[in-house]
């Protein structure tokens, strides 16, 4: 993504004596994502939703402010008739503002950091932002992990190769999730090729504690890549997927596998879900296809086929065709 920088002499106008040499930089960055759901076949209870022929939106202002290594950053998203990345929200009349990203970091040393806030989750593949997977939806893996968490977390890094966080947390999104503790490990293997173990562990109740261990190795280059996704969740304190699983529908484990290749400005990507429930009788599947084209550096039009099927007797199969215009800035 390529951002604004806007370069900010705080210190002339706001402080006086020996603080007037301080400086800082504000970069201000974001992205607009509209699609047209042109086929989308989804169905509750034999009613057919209202999401085919309908236009969405959904964006993402964010700020970063960093003065003497330290830092600030904001991220708002902004949602009109779409919903989060598209996450099978109907396309109803709505508009919110959500903070996605709200915390401060400092340095601790020359090889640690801490950020107290709010903050994306450190485990699984892909990323919450549309700029930041390959196709209009993420996966079913996806959405069975909390996407942001408040609290505190240390970020450490070790012989250019490791990437260490540790997190304490409150909350799991919205949910309250008291004690919430996480750690991930991240290993850049080689150019392109990374692999990563996370984990999380909250005491949702006062009798029963919910967890979720994933794992993934991916290869990624502008040419092609691959990815493989494992995550499997002990719940038994209820859901700790604030995203996705019903009272019926658990989310207890899942595999996500997804390739990627292309050349002069296109790119054909596959990746397919496959879930099981930890009523054990439903496991959900889910198999999308994006070609994409790159118009320039800071934008892209795509076209999406996703085939989901959620095995639970009330939602059919639905088979949805989506076109996006992503711009970034």
């Amino acid at each position: 993504m390529k951002k604004l920088t806007v370069a900010v002499l705080a210190a002339a106008a706001l402080s006086v004596g020996a603080a007037a040499t301080a400086s800082a930089g504000t970069e201000i960055s974001g992205w607009v994502d509209a699609r047209f759901h042109a086929v989308d076949t989804a169905t509750v209870g034999g009613i057919k939703q209202a999401n085919e022929g309908q236009f969405g939106v959904l964006g993402e202002l964010d700020v970063v402010h960093e003065m003497d290594g330290a830092t600030v950053r904001m991220d708002l998203d902004v949602a009109n008739r779409g919903g989060v990345n598209g996450m099978g929200a109907d396309l109803v009349n709505d508009t919110s503002i959500s903070v996605e990203q709200l915390y401060g970091a400092m340095p601790l040393g020359d090889i640690a950091t801490l950020s107290v806030g709010t903050w994306n989750t450190i485990i699984g593949y892909e990323g919450q932002d549309s700029t930041d997977v390959s196709f209009v939806t993420n996966s079913l893996v996806w959405a069975a992990q909390p996407t942001n968490h408040t609290g505190a977390l240390v970020t450490m890094s070790a012989m250019d190769m490791l990437t260490v966080n540790l997190g304490y947390a409150n909350s799991l999104n919205s949910v309250s999730k008291q004690n919430s503790f996480m750690a991930s490990v991240t290993a850049d293997l080689m150019d392109g090729l990374a692999a990563n173990v996370g984990y999380i562990q909250s005491d949702g109740t006062t009798t029963a504690a919910d967890s979720l261990l994933d794992f993934w190795v991916g290869y990624d280059t502008d040419m092609m890549g691959a990815f493989v996704e494992y995550m499997i969740a002990d719940s038994n304190g209820g859901a700790i997927n604030a995203n996705g699983g019903t009272a019926a529908g658990v989310f207890d484990h899942g595999v996500s596998l997804g390739a990627h290749g292309g050349a002069a400005g296109f790119d054909l990507a596959v990746r397919y879900d496959a879930t099981q429930n930890a009523d054990g009788a439903t496991d959900p599947t889910q198999l999308s296809v994006s070609l994409t084209h790159a118009c320039d550096e800071n934008q892209h039009i795509r076209f999406d086929y996703t085939s989901s099927d959620a095995d639970d007797g009330a939602t059919n199969n639905n088979d949805a065709l989506v076109v996006q215009y992503l711009r970034t800035f």
